[in-house]
This record gives C-alpha cells, structure tokens and sequence, in this order.
C-alpha cells in the first residue's frame, strides 16, 4: 500500500491513503511527512494515527488562504480527522483555519469541541459561535 500512496494516478493514491489511515506505523507517518513536505495536502489523512511534532505546522503553511470549491469540505474533513479521537494541540492553527472557511455547521461544532478541549479557542470565535446557526455549537460556548 505505501508504494500505491505514491502512484501517479490520484485514484489510485486516494484509495491507498485510505486504507494507511488507519493504521500506527512508522513508515505511515514518514510517508505523510513526505507528502506535507512535497506540498500535498494528501498527507493530513494520515495524521489522526501517525502525527509527530511539526506535523501540523507543516500543514498549515500548505493551507489555502481562499478555498471555495468541492475540496474545501473534505480538506476540513481531514483536519477534524486527524484530531480523533484526541486533539493534537500544535493543530490549533489548523482547526482556526477550518472553522473560518468550512460551511458545515457539523465540522464547526467538532472543530470548536476540539478548541475547547486544547483551551486554544480564540476569544473572537467564541464570539462568532454565539451566532453559529446549530445550537450545539452555540451551547458549547455559552
């Protein structure tokens, strides 16, 4: 699988990330920083089992300052991911960044539990949860 993770077809790339994701190993980990290092996003999907320090920096460098097309929601998706089932508190900067561009108010919700739960959520988005359209969210800082 960490051969096909590196295939020049994204189909094929796609569906050995997602077997490698769920598993703890070294060589997984080493694959996803190679990927981060090589600018692909790619190697997020990998993280929630395999992150090391400087991971998640990585990956907020590569972040997108504008993303609005079909890709955002599963780039956030990733990112929420990768914080399961415990958050990785370099990934702060991260989960900002989902919560300021995801339109779904579910990634939202995980993204601020995840904040409350590191105590990293910014003053002004707690600001901005008051008025998030889900009530959970909503609770969450009230």
């Amino acid at each position: 699988m960490l051969r096909f993770a590196r295939h020049e077809d994204s189909a094929v790339r796609e569906v050995a990330i997602d077997v490698l994701r769920r598993f703890t190993d070294d060589r997984v980990a080493e694959l996803s920083r190679d990927l981060l290092a090589a600018g692909s996003l790619e190697g997020i999907e990998l993280l929630a089992a395999n992150s090391r320090s400087g991971d998640f920096s990585r990956v907020r460098e590569l972040l997108p300052t504008f993303a609005a097309d079909d890709r955002l929601h599963r780039l956030v998706l990733n990112i929420v991911s990768a914080n399961n089932p415990s958050p990785n508190p370099e990934a702060a900067a991260c989960l900002t960044w989902a919560y300021d561009r995801s339109p779904c108010s579910f990634c939202r919700r995980s993204v601020v539990e995840d904040l409350l739960e590191l105590e990293q959520l910014p003053q002004p988005l707690a600001v901005e949860c008051r008025d998030d359209c889900e009530e959970e969210t909503r609770q969450l800082v009230g």
